[in-house]
């Protein structure tokens, strides 16, 4: 009867002893299992979203452009553009849209450097334009005596008007030249008299080069 006690005795703090560590082998499981599971969450990729799209495409006249706007989602976009003193010439908004084609004519606006732009909550498309190709004009005025050599150039071979002015600012010379690619003249002012005299480069009604020579 001792003999079974002391062994019943045995038997329990055995399994005492043997619980305490299946409770610690437990909760060692349940704490690398929140870290896996855990490590699993921030290891997946979040979705995210593509960005909007936007391109300006200049139409067959070089003062007509269209704006192609693309977003997946909806946005309220505005187009502004501005020109090369960052003034706003135009502004317009557009509420609620994922998409779409606006064409602009710019025969009102002088010819020059602009820029389009166009905004959303968390994207801007700026694009910059010519308007009548100014800035491709390479136009160069140089003095040499009573001489005045102009050599002048476009790869789109653009007209060109020069003209002379005196010191009293009064007319003296008009010269128009056709489908100006590429110009070499020399103006000879022997017979002008005065301290000075001014050259003026225009295509249509904007004012390419401005040069004052001294006689």
């Amino acid at each position: 009867m001792k003999m079974n006690q002391s062994l019943s005795y045995f038997a329990m703090k055995f399994i005492i002893k043997n619980k305490g560590q299946m409770k610690l082998h437990i909760k060692l499981l349940v704490v690398l299992l929140t870290v896996f599971s855990t490590a699993t969450i921030i290891a997946k990729p979040i979705p995210t979203e593509s960005t909007a799209f936007c391109k300006v495409v200049a139409e067959q006249t070089d003062k007509m452009y269209k704006v192609v706007y693309n977003s997946p989602v909806k946005e309220n976009v505005t187009i502004e553009i501005y020109n090369k003193d960052k003034e706003v010439v135009h502004s317009e908004k557009v509420s609620g849209t994922n998409g779409f084609i606006k064409r602009y004519n710019l025969q009102y606006l002088s010819l020059g450097e602009y820029d389009i732009v166009v905004k959303s909550s968390d994207y801007v498309f700026e694009e910059n334009i010519d308007l009548g190709g100014i800035s491709k004009f390479n136009v160069q005025l140089k003095s040499t005596g009573k001489n005045v050599s102009f050599v002048g150039s476009h790869p789109d071979a653009k007209d060109l008007h020069v003209y002379i002015y005196d010191q009293n600012n009064e007319l003296l010379y008009s010269d128009e030249l056709k489908g100006v690619k590429q110009v070499n003249k020399l103006y000879n002012l022997e017979k002008v008299f005065g301290k000075s005299v001014s050259f003026l480069v225009y295509y249509q009604d904007t004012l390419i080069k401005k040069e004052v020579f001294d006689l």
